[in-house]
């Protein structure tokens, strides 16, 4: 059974400044051009940016268990998901534009990729706390999950509309979700929610 609690931490939704993704490090991705690998997890396929922008493409294939990601200049990618589990296959850009797939296998390849929809920005800070994990979605569909740092925290790349947001860690093999929050996302919008894990309410979820 999950309790929801009142969120009672604070929200600051505010106008800032541009700064670069700071969402994604390279992490267990094969490097475009490179070797093919016969790593039985690995998913391939291409991420094309038809706008002609110059910008960088972060590709992340994401689940409720976490992340793999890997930043590149677009086209061919191979990222190692490193379990046989199902993933949202995810590409987004320095300038805010994301595309998706959802249900990807892992093993599989051929998928395609358009950033081409414009989405916002979303920075996460962590206080009370050396680390949380934090998750953002849209519907049943999550497309960013990963470890963010310090009161400074990460910035996302986020879709457009009503997305939620949460602020959890495992715990004795169970999720601690310490805040959860839904925002209304416009174009190249920038937000900022930063989580006090000292004051914030948290439930588990069995």
């Amino acid at each position: 059974m999950i309790k929801l609690a009142a969120s009672i931490g604070p929200l600051v939704l505010a106008a800032c400044a541009a700064a670069p993704p700071q969402d994604g490090t390279p992490a267990g991705a094969a490097e475009p051009g490179s070797a093919p690998s016969t790593h039985p997890h690995e998913v391939r396929g291409v991420a094309v940016d038809p706008t002609g922008v110059d910008a960088r493409v972060r590709v992340a294939l994401v689940n409720s268990g976490g992340s793999t990601s890997m930043n590149y200049g677009g086209g061919p990618f191979a990222i190692d998901s490193h379990s046989s589990e199902t993933y949202t296959l995810v590409a987004s850009t320095e300038d805010g534009r994301i595309d998706w797939i959802e249900d990807v296998a892992a093993g599989s390849e051929g998928h395609a990729l358009s950033p081409t929809a414009q989405g916002g920005f979303l920075t996460v800070g962590v206080e009370g706390r050396d680390s949380l994990r934090v998750g953002i979605g849209q519907g049943d569909t999550r497309t960013a999950d990963k470890t963010v740092r310090g009161p400074d925290g990460s910035r996302f790349v986020v879709p457009l509309g009503e997305v939620w947001v949460e602020a959890y860690a495992w715990e004795d093999g169970k999720r601690r979700i310490f805040d959860r929050i839904t925002l209304s996302v416009e174009p190249k919008a920038e937000l900022v929610w930063r989580v006090d894990a000292g004051t914030a309410m948290s439930f588990s979820l069995e």
